[in-house]
């Protein structure tokens, strides 16, 4: 009875065919079968890469002792299972790996983080659905573990894409966790152009990560509070409520708002229209709340902190002191 071989055996019995299925067709295919010098070159250097990079991995299964990157064969090996299996975690993402589909590689490192889960445990991790490595993973970020976060990402990204409803907001919590802002406005401004039934879902699965997250960075934690912050904003954009029902700086907010449209209805020479006044109402009202919120939790809030100082920036340096209008008098005169 034969002896079966392993899997490594099987891989270099692979790889040799390979190698010369290549060489043959290298010196048997000539210029007249491709449309261009440029095709033709092309497909010799693909070809050529090709067998450079077979050549190399059969160097490593003849002694993978001394190497740090192993091909999917010897991890297979090691772990008791096949190379196709392999290929399923690596693709599933759950044993990470480097370099190109069909010839990637993993590190030492996380092959023993492989065998300390077994290839049971790895193929029931393979079968789960994005929701549930969804929920798995929220302890992740929640406690900083950004290593085991970075992997879990890979994961979600591996089941929907990088645009799913839960690798998304997972990839987008995880940048702002590295404090990388410019790739999470990036993410963000994805979220805003999303289909109206989508984009909610993001923004919610989203708030569940920030919601128990810490930043040591002040700016992103100003980010993460304006996400926070701006889902009641939202919600209750363009719903008109009873003005006893607001919160006193929103109600003060109405005040000023009044007194400075009325000036301006009395000092300018030109009247404003209907729709003007409207828009100005709502610009005026919403930048004098923030300004009193801001103003109010400028020692609680990153973001306040953030938005106080750059306004402050803006502020003239030199300026006409405000004076009473009306018939207002200061506690001096009277």
């Amino acid at each position: 009875m034969p002896r079966k071989r392993s899997v490594v055996e099987q891989r270099r019995e692979q790889i040799a065919a390979q190698v010369e299925r290549l060489r043959r067709r290298l010196a048997s295919r000539t210029r007249n079968a491709y449309r261009s010098d440029f095709h033709y070159e092309r497909w010799v250097r693909q070809s050529s890469a090709l067998i450079d990079e077979l050549l190399e991995e059969l160097s490593i299964l003849d002694d993978p002792g001394g190497y740090d990157q192993l091909p999917p064969a010897v991890v297979a090996e090691e772990l008791g299972t096949t190379t196709s299996k392999v290929r399923l975690l690596i693709k599933g993402g759950e044993i990470l790996a480097s370099g190109k589909p069909a010839h990637e590689y993993v590190s030492r490192e996380e092959l023993a983080t492989a065998c300390d889960a077994g290839v049971e445990e790895l193929l029931r991790r393979l079968n789960q659905e994005a929701a549930e490595v969804f929920d798995e993973s929220v302890k992740y970020l929640h406690r900083g573990q950004l290593r085991l976060a970075e992997r879990a990402c890979r994961r979600l990204i591996a089941r929907e894409s990088i645009a799913g409803a839960f690798a998304l907001p997972y990839e987008t919590a995880l940048l702002l966790a590295r404090a990388n802002l410019d790739e999470v406005d990036a993410r963000l401004r994805f979220i805003s152009r999303a289909e109206v039934v989508v984009r909610p879902r993001l923004l919610h699965n989203l708030r569940r990560l920030l919601r128990g997250m810490s930043f040591q960075d002040e700016p992103a934690r100003a980010f993460a509070e304006r996400l926070l912050h701006g889902d009641e904003a939202r919600d209750h954009e363009g719903h008109k409520v009873f003005r006893s029902k607001l919160r006193e700086p929103q109600q003060f907010a109405m005040f000023v708002t009044t007194v400075i449209l009325n000036e301006i209805d009395q000092r300018w020479k030109r009247r404003l229209r209907s729709g003007q006044r409207k828009e100005l109402n709502g610009i005026i009202r919403s930048a004098v709340y923030s300004a009193l919120h801001a103003h109010e939790s400028y020692d609680r809030l990153a973001s306040s902190r953030e938005f106080v100082d750059a306004i402050r920036v803006l502020m003239p340096r030199y300026y006409e002191p405000a004076k009473l209008i009306g018939n207002l008098v200061s506690d001096d005169e009277t």
